[in-house]
């Protein structure tokens, strides 16, 4: 899913201080799994940024469902006839999501393809379904219909109207294969961007950390809201703001509950996660904004190293304890509401 909700603060992301030597910083954007990626590193590797690029590309061919051969594709084109023989990289993927859905009371669903092309929120023509077209549709948005077989590495759906799509964990997992590459090539500075998802390695060449903006999920003309420093680790949000349709004065998004077959309508604006990895800032960014405060705050405390910002349409925000002194608030419409 589409989450361009983060602003990278580029004029203070560039200033690299006073460093023991000089050092450029590699830039590169490449658009893949629907969305642009920035790789912006500290390194005199020219190719570095190219064989970063081939692996982007390649993830996306496994992993995205518009492409017609892909892995996931053959997985939803096969669905209730057959099981698909797919690369560690996609069942990788898949495990992790069957990890988020269990942990996350079945709020974190990538069968949810059903609804979503329902919907079709996001595309050239969105339409409002009827309901009992969606309480037809929602019955097959369900996990006990994706089986997994760990010896063979295969993802077999046993219901023919059953479907797939990574696009609330592939990206994440694209953000952790970059760091992955870039730390064996030795880099040590950089910042990578994949659909508005930030994972830092190692803050700026003179050892600052990285400041980033946190969008305004209300009014994005405002720009951003808040700001945090971070020097490693993954910031990931989900929000209702970035693809949505207004039909007869109601707006609905792309973020959809397959319990009730309907996008998710809880008050929240956006979810931000903090976490140590990508994929799982991702995952848990999407689980959580479905999960809503209450449920999702209890979560997220359950998970070592993890933090969540929740932002509410009353512009309240609610945090767990370990974001107490890490944010910045500069927009005063906003404040602290809670600390969970």
């Amino acid at each position: 899913m589409n989450k361009k909700l983060l602003l990278i603060c580029l004029s203070l992301m560039l200033l690299s201080g006073c460093a023991s030597r000089e050092m450029p910083i590699r830039t590169r954007q490449i658009f893949a799994m629907d969305t642009i990626i920035e790789i912006n590193a500290y390194t005199d590797d020219e190719q570095i940024v190219d064989q970063i690029e081939q692996r982007v590309v390649e993830i996306e061919k496994l992993m995205s469902r518009t492409i017609p051969n892909s892995e996931v594709s053959q997985i939803n084109d096969l669905a209730g006839t057959d099981a698909v023989r797919v690369s560690e990289d996609t069942y990788a993927v898949l495990k992790a999501a069957e990890k988020y859905h269990q942990l996350s009371n079945d709020a974190f669903q990538i069968t949810v393809l059903p609804l979503v092309e329902l919907w079709n929120i996001g595309s050239d023509q969105p339409q409002v379904p009827d309901a009992t077209r969606i309480d037809e549709v929602k019955q097959f948005c369900s996990s006990r219909y994706l089986e997994l077989n760990e010896v063979e590495k295969t993802a077999y759906l046993t219901n023919s109207q059953a479907g797939i799509e990574l696009g609330g964990i592939a990206k994440g997992y694209v953000a952790d294969e970059v760091i992955k590459l870039l730390k064996e090539d030795g880099i040590e500075h950089a910042l990578v961007s994949v659909g508005g998802g930030i994972q830092a390695l190692g803050g700026k060449l003179d050892h600052q950390p990285w400041v980033i903006g946190l969008e305004n999920p209300i009014d994005a003309t405002r720009g951003y809201f808040a700001t945090c420093e971070i020097t490693d680790g993954a910031i990931v949000t989900s929000g209702d703001y970035q693809r949505f349709m207004i039909v007869d004065n109601e707006r609905y998004h792309h973020l959809i509950d397959c319990k009730t077959g309907y996008p998710v309508d809880n008050g929240l604006a956006s979810v931000t996660i903090w976490s140590s990895n990508s994929i799982d800032a991702d995952a848990l960014s999407t689980a959580v904004y479905v999960m809503g405060i209450e449920k999702g705050a209890e979560l997220i405390n359950s998970i070592e190293d993890t933090e969540a910002l929740f932002v509410t349409h009353n512009k309240d925000l609610i945090i767990t304890q370990g974001l107490k002194d890490r944010l910045n608030i500069v927009d005063k419409g906003f404040s602290i509401n809670e600390i969970r």
